[in-house]
């Protein structure tokens, strides 16, 4: 494994000898060591459903993701594959811590496009899920900073997110208002944590 570091509040390769260190506290620089990260840039990692990171680790590794500073892509690259599931299997057990929302946006709203959508877009639970995803690979959404949830939904919507399965985020945040993403991005960031089995 080569060394991590960051520059700003991004992490890359060959800058800070980690020799001695767990994968995942490589990973805590940004996402927090129990997975919990302060900065709503950063996903929260913790509880996540393992299916869903190994497979963003993958993407990430492989090309079919990026994140704005191509940060993600040299960590990933740098990976065994027994590095990936030490990290996949700590994050998806620990507990996600719950608190308050950072985005603004119509929550009431929010939590009704989330559980019965609406014309043209379905219900976001179908494969999200109101404890564990659904659907397998899909990541659990409630409890993340509502500011990354946005960002990711705009990233879908413009093209520049394009690792979804048969382009089915892409469609549905295309047809979401800017309104409408803050608005579930609110509700989803302000929810109180929920325990379930991590698929």
């Amino acid at each position: 494994m080569t060394t991590l570091g960051f520059t700003g509040s991004y992490a890359h390769a060959d800058m800070i000898d980690t020799r001695g260190m767990a994968p995942h506290e490589q990973c805590a620089y940004c996402h927090g060591l129990d997975g919990n990260s302060a900065m709503p840039r950063f996903p929260r990692l913790a509880g996540q459903s393992a299916s869903y990171l190994r497979k963003q680790l993958a993407d990430f590794k492989q090309g079919r993701r990026t994140n704005d500073e191509g940060a993600m892509s040299g960590i990933a690259e740098s990976l065994s594959e027994a590095d990936v599931e030490s990290i996949v299997r700590h994050y998806a057990g620990q507990a996600l811590r719950a608190r308050a929302s950072d985005i603004e946006g119509d929550a009431a709203a929010g939590r009704r496009l989330y559980f019965n959508g609406r014309r043209a877009i379905a219900a976001c639970a179908t494969c999200h899920g109101t404890v564990a995803p659904v659907l397998e690979g899909a990541p659990r959404l409630l409890g993340q900073h509502g500011a990354y949830l946005a960002k990711q939904l705009q990233d879908f919507r413009r093209g520049a997110r394009r690792n979804d399965a048969d382009g089915v985020m892409h469609r549905i945040a295309q047809a979401l208002a800017e309104s409408e993403i803050r608005a579930l991005a609110a509700f989803l960031s302000a929810q109180p944590v929920m325990t379930g089995a991590n698929r």
